[in-house]
C-alpha cells in the first residue's frame, strides 16, 4: 500500500469546463499537497492530469511528483464529441478539447515534460467492441501517449468495471509499491 508520506491524488472536476483550466487547477492542488504525490486518473481525468503534469514539469520534473497512473483515458480524443458540438443546443467547453485532432490534443502531444514522470497506462477493452464500451481502444492507446508510458497494462474490462476488477486492483497496488521505492 501507499507509504504514509505519499498522497494519492485523484482529480475531481466539473466536466463542463475546458480541460486546460481544469489542468491548471489540478496543478495548483498538487503543489499545495506539500508531500510526495501519486496522481491517479480515470477517463477524461487522464487529459486533465497530463495537462497538470505538463505545467508542474515545465522546467524539470518535481521530485515530489512520484508517478502517474491512468485508467481508460481518451488520449486520442472522443469521436462522439464532434457530434455533440454539431448538434447540441449548448456547447460544453471540454467537448472542444476532446474532439480527435483538437488544438488542445495537438498542444498536449507537442509537449514533453510529462515524459519525465513515471507513467503507468491501464486500458480496458471488450473483444466485441474494440473499446471499453465508451472509449475506443485506439484512443486509449494513442501512440503519442502510449509509447511514452513506463508500462502499459490491458484488461478485459469496460470503462467502469476496470475500477472494480480484482486483477486490476492487484496490478495497481503493485505499481504503487514500485513507485514508493
Amino acid at each position: 500500500m501507499t507509504a504514509p508520506d505519499v498522497s494519492v491524488v485523484i482529480p475531481l472536476y466539473r466536466t463542463a469546463e475546458a480541460v486546460p483550466e481544469l489542468g491548471r487547477r489540478l496543478a495548483a492542488q498538487i503543489k499545495a499537497e506539500g508531500r510526495k504525490v501519486h496522481l491517479v486518473a480515470h477517463s477524461m481525468g487522464g487529459l486533465v492530469s497530463l495537462t497538470a503534469i505538463e505545467q508542474l514539469s515545465e522546467k524539470e520534473s518535481p521530485p515530489w511528483l512520484r508517478g502517474y497512473v491512468s485508467f481508460n483515458s481518451p488520449y486520442g480524443g472522443v469521436a462522439s464529441a464532434q457530434s455533440a458540438l454539431d448538434s447540441a443546443p449548448a456547447v460544453v467547453p471540454a467537448w472542444r478539447d476532446v474532439v480527435p485532432g483538437s488544438t488542445f490534443l495537438g498542444q498536449m502531444y507537442a509537449k514533453t515534460a510529462a515524459r519525465k514522470v513515471p507513467f503507468y497506462l491501464f486500458f480496458g477493452y471488450t473483444a466485441e467492441e474494440g473499446s471499453d464500451g465508451t472509449i475506443a481502444l485506439s484512443s486509449q492507446l494513442a501512440p503519442q501517449v502510449h509509447l511514452t508510458a513506463t508500462k502499459s497494462y490491458g484488461f478485459n474490462a469496460t470503462h467502469v468495471s476496470i475500477l472494480n476488477d480484482a486483477q486490476v486492483s492487484q496490478t495497481f497496488y503493485q505499481v504503487l509499491d514500485t513507485l514508493n521505492r
